[in-house]
């Protein structure tokens, strides 16, 4: 029996690059590594407000992310990124508060795929406030990743979303 044609099907296969295909829908988690729907806030180590209005919601629920995830995002990418602290290093630990805030008519809440790789979430500020906002204290500079989630699948709620460092 010839050996070559066995040889040469084998050396074929294992040269050929393998790329498995993913299911979008198989992802458990947002893509925090996409470029942002609504662009990057880039913010200094210093006290600033920065301002921009997007649509809330998408049709994948962030249920099980993290405490208080609820809602549906686009999971595809994030609606905004934040660079916190970009003159000082990735990691860094700052004197700083960066507030993240939603304002919208409807019940939104808020999804933040942190610096040092943590899932956060947050819904109503309060009983009677149904805005969600994250604090974050002596905040680490790095990129944050943020979703404004909807209350049902596909949401187009207008918000303003608000970063404040102070």
């Amino acid at each position: 029996m010839n050996k070559l044609p066995f040889l040469l099907l084998t050396a074929l296969i294992l040269s050929t690059p393998c790329t498995a295909a993913v299911s979008k829908e198989n992802n458990t988690q947002p893509n925090w590594e996409a470029d942002a729907l609504y662009g990057v806030l880039r913010l200094p180590n210093a006290p600033t407000e920065r301002f921009t209005t997007i649509e809330a919601g998408g049709d994948r629920e962030v249920n099980g992310l993290g405490h208080n995830c609820a809602g549906f995002v686009n999971f595809e990418k994030p609606d905004v990124d934040i660079n916190f602290a970009e003159d000082s290093e990735p990691g860094d630990k700052t004197n700083k508060t960066l507030t993240i805030a939603a304002q919208a008519t409807a019940d939104t809440s808020l999804v933040v795929y942190t610096s040092n790789s943590e899932w956060l979430c947050a819904d109503d500020t309060s009983d009677s406030d149904s805005n969600p906002r994250l604090v974050f204290r002596n905040t680490e500079a790095g990129g944050y990743n943020v979703w404004v989630a909807s209350p049902e699948k596909g949401g187009g709620e207008k918000v303003k979303l608000t970063v404040t460092v102070y």
